[in-house]
Parts: C-alpha cells; sequence; structure tokens
C-alpha cells in the first residue's frame, strides 16, 4: 500500500512538473509572441506616421505646385490677352489713320472744288455785271435812237400831211404815248398814229 502512493505521489509529481514546465514555456511564447506583436505595432505605427507625414507632405507640394502652375498659366492668358490687345489697338490706329487720310483729302478736295466755285461764281459774276452795263448802254443806246428817229418821222410826216393838233408836242421819251397824249392829236394825227404804231394803242 506504501509502496503504491509513492508511485503515484512520484507521478502526480511528474505530471504536475511537466505542466508547470508546459505553463512556463507558453507563458514564455505568450510573452515573445507579445513582445512581437507589439514590436510589429510599434513599426507599424511608425510606419503609419511617416506615411502620414509623407502624405502630407504630397499633398502641400501638390497644393504649391498647382498653385505655382495656375499663376504661370494666369500669366501667359495675361500676356497673351496684352498681345492681343496690342495687336487690335495696332490694327485699329491704322485704319483710324487710313480713315482720317481719306478724311482729311476729301476736306481737300472739297476745298479745292469750294475755290474753283467761287472763282468761277466771281468770274461769272464779273461777266454778268459787265453784260448788264453792255445792255444798259445798249438798251440807252436805242432809246434815244428811237426818240431821234420818232422826231425825225413825225416832224416829216407833219410837214408832208399839213396835219395840226390842238396841243400837238412830240413826245419827249422813247415810250409810246398814253391815251390822255393821245387825245391832244386831231382824229387825223390819232389815226395815222394808230396805223403807224399800233403797239402804242394796244392794251
Amino acid at each position: 500500500m506504501h509502496a503504491s502512493y509513492s508511485i503515484l505521489g512520484r507521478d502526480f509529481k511528474a505530471i504536475f512538473e511537466d505542466l508547470t514546465r508546459h505553463l512556463a514555456a507558453q507563458r514564455s511564447e505568450s510573452d515573445r509572441l507579445r513582445r512581437q506583436l507589439q514590436d510589429a505595432a510599434g513599426t507599424m505605427m511608425e510606419r503609419n506616421e511617416a506615411l502620414s507625414q509623407r502624405m502630407q507632405q504630397v499633398v502641400e507640394e501638390e497644393r504649391r505646385q498647382s498653385a505655382e502652375d495656375r499663376q504661370q498659366l494666369l500669366s501667359q492668358i495675361s500676356n497673351l490677352i496684352n498681345a492681343q490687345a496690342e495687336i487690335q489697338e495696332s490694327r485699329l490706329a491704322e485704319k483710324t489713320a487710313l480713315l482720317q487720310k481719306s478724311v482729311l483729302d476729301s476736306n481737300t478736295t472739297l476745298e479745292g472744288s469750294v475755290a474753283r466755285y467761287g472763282e468761277a461764281m466771281d468770274t461769272w459774276d464779273k461777266k454778268e455785271g459787265t453784260l448788264l452795263e453792255d445792255v444798259k448802254k445798249s438798251r440807252d443806246a436805242v432809246k434815244t435812237t428811237l426818240k431821234d428817229d420818232w422826231n425825225v418821222s413825225l416832224g416829216s410826216e407833219f410837214r408832208t400831211t399839213g396835219m395840226a393838233t390842238n396841243d400837238c408836242r412830240l413826245p419827249t421819251t422813247s415810250a409810246p404815248p398814253s391815251e390822255q397824249q393821245q387825245s391832244r392829236y386831231t382824229p387825223r394825227l390819232s389815226v395815222w398814229l394808230t396805223s403807224r404804231w399800233p403797239i402804242w394803242t394796244s392794251k
């Protein structure tokens, strides 16, 4: 009986020792795995932190590059607009200069035409004045000639026909005698005047 308890005690002792060694080994393995996990987690956190910092740097660099690109693009657009505006202004200035030259040429032509017209009108006015003077002189000469011819012709008729008037006086102008003047002549003289100068008795 005593031998059986001794064997059973040794077996239990061996079992507990094996269990203790097994538990110690598991704890050691668990600690090792925990440390590995902690190391891996720390490494991952460090990598994530570095990656996050790198991402922030990339974002900042991209923003800065985008701002520079936009600025360059705006500068190029501004230069293009200014260049186009200068071209348009130059083209407008050339066209305006041509139009102004055309207007000045037209004004010069108009001034020359007006000057020539004025000279022609002055010449025409002088000729017209000369013509009027000539017509006046001719009219006066014709009036004088008609008056003289009238006086001579009427005196000759008086001497030839022996006609007399109550108050017979020869007209002093070349115009035909009025009805009052004609009534002063004798009927015979009135008949002679009517046949000789019908225009004098016409209305």
